[in-house]
């Protein structure tokens, strides 16, 4: 946008508070579906409208991500979460924001890709990955997809029944987790007889 046109558009950026929320929310999920939509969020920035949609917003990772994308955009939860806004003004559906909060959620986390992939399944663990390199400026491992795709087919080796004959309640429970929290940090390579052993219980 030239001058002119980012002065008119910080003079109308008040204007959105009349419009509705599923209005924005419908137009926000176009322009972040979008092939490239870091230069309009930039200047939506510029021009004081981003604040007015999306309250704490910060644009400047989302280059980055469309980088990392290398043209096969995915869905726009993925941008919304790297642009890291409030997102209570918006009109999301439970599923929409379901999956935003387990990706935004994730960035903040050291999982492996693989554990990405156990958690989240292919599609969120890809959104969450590509997020989360973009914000740490940093690029994933070149095998990062076929890592994601064995932890999303993965099964965790450990079944509770394997516990009952020696632990009950609440002990059978933190066992489990430890072993799931070892099982994850060892990108999910350990079997069950590591888990059982891990345990004590080999």
């Amino acid at each position: 946008l030239d001058a002119d046109a980012l002065a008119a558009c910080a003079e109308q950026s008040a204007m959105l508070e009349t419009l509705s929320r599923e209005r924005i929310t419908a137009e926000l999920k176009k322009l972040l579906g979008a092939a490239d939509p870091a230069p309009a969020v930039a200047a939506m920035a510029q021009t004081g409208v981003l604040p007015h949609v999306l309250p704490g917003a910060m644009p400047a990772a989302l280059p980055l991500l469309i980088h990392l994308e290398e043209g096969k955009p995915g869905g726009w939860i993925r941008r919304l979460a790297v642009l890291a806004g409030d997102i209570a003004a918006l009109r999301l559906s439970r599923a929409e924001t379901r999956d935003f909060t387990r990706v935004r959620d994730a960035l903040s986390g050291m999982d492996t890709p693989a554990a990405l992939g156990w958690r989240l399944g292919w599609r969120l663990g890809t959104d969450a990955l590509l997020a989360r390199a973009a914000l740490l400026e940093t690029p994933p491992a070149a095998d990062w997809r076929t890592r994601i795709m064995r932890g999303a087919q993965a099964d965790f080796p450990l079944k509770p029944a394997d516990l009952m004959p020696f632990l009950h309640g609440a002990s059978l429970g933190r066992a489990l987790a430890r072993a799931q929290a070892h099982w994850l940090a060892q990108d999910l390579r350990p079997s069950r007889a590591d888990l059982m052993d891990l345990l004590g219980l080999a």
